[in-house]
């Protein structure tokens, strides 16, 4: 990749080799034109990229109902001598409340709250 201010030019190759990093870059706000013999077939920026992220996946509120899920199920791990990380505890609490599944790949948080749905790769 050769980053030049806040565009980056990488070819199909590149982007295929290592698509996170690339999704990173947009993510931080960096404009990434993929090239295809030396021409742009591509370009992807930070809008499109938040567009599409939420799109895919629901934004939720978080309700009183799941602030007292939270809360029970942070007090039985801290009985058991346990610490849920804040926002792994409301991302888990969330998850319950909705019936989803978690992706993720901080299997040691997720892992301690009861019932909870996880994926990892």
């Amino acid at each position: 990749m050769i980053e030049g201010g806040m565009t980056v030019r990488i070819t199909e190759g590149e982007l295929a080799r290592d698509i996170h990093a690339v999704l990173a870059k947009v993510q931080e706000g960096v404009e990434v034109i993929v090239e295809q013999d030396y021409r742009p077939v591509a370009v992807m920026k930070r809008r499109e990229y938040l567009d599409t992220v939420f799109a895919a996946i629901p934004v939720e509120p978080f309700t009183k109902e799941m602030a007292r899920a939270a809360a029970k199920i942070d007090a039985d791990a801290k009985q058991n001598g346990r610490v849920i990380p804040f926002p792994d505890l409301l991302t888990g609490a969330t998850a319950l409340h909705f019936g989803y599944a978690v992706g993720t790949r901080n299997l040691r948080h997720f892992q301690m709250i009861p019932g909870l749905n996880v994926i990892s790769r």
